[in-house]
C-alpha cells in the first residue's frame, strides 16, 4: 500500500495476540506536519509499557528527522524491528545509526495477529 507522494500521514497502532508487542504503521509522507502526532503516539506507546515495538513502514512515500527522531524515541524504550523501510527510509536509518538499535527486517511477520486497534490517527 505504497500512498503517492503528498498523502497525508497516516499512524495505526495495534496490539498483537501474544505479550507486549506493537505493531505501528506509517503511511504517506512522514515530515513536519505529522510530527505532533507522532509525539502523542511515542507517548502513548511509552504508556502502554510495550516491550517491542514492529515499526511497519512499507507505505511511507516520504521521510526525515521527523521520523528519525519518532524512530529515536520509540528505541529508547523498547525493542524495535523495523519492516519494509524504502531505500530512501534505509538511507535515513543507516545515516542516523538506528540500524545498530533496531533489527530490520523486509516486512512485518508472516503470521501477524493483531486483536484490535488501540489509536489511529491522520495528520
Amino acid at each position: 500500500m505504497n500512498n503517492p507522494p503528498g498523502d497525508p500521514m497516516t499512524i495505526g497502532i495495534v496490539t498483537a495476540l501474544r505479550g507486549a508487542v506493537v505493531c505501528v504503521r506509517l503511511t504517506g509522507d512522514v515530515c513536519l506536519p505529522g510530527e505532533s502526532e507522532l509525539d502523542r503516539a511515542a507517548v502513548h506507546l511509552a504508556a502502554t509499557g510495550c516491550r517491542s515495538v514492529y515499526v511497519d513502514l512499507a507505505g511511507v512515500t516520504f521521510a526525515g528527522s521527523v521520523l528519525a527522531n519518532f524512530l529515536c524515541a520509540l528505541s529508547t524504550r523498547s525493542s524495535l524491528v523495523l519492516c519494509g523501510p524504502s531505500p530512501l527510509v534505509q538511507r535515513i536509518i543507516e545515516v542516523t545509526g538506528l540500524d545498530r538499535v533496531a533489527r530490520i527486517v523486509d516486512r512485518l511477520p508472516a503470521d501477524w495477529a493483531v486483536e484490535g486497534t488501540l489509536a489511529s490517527a491522520t495528520t
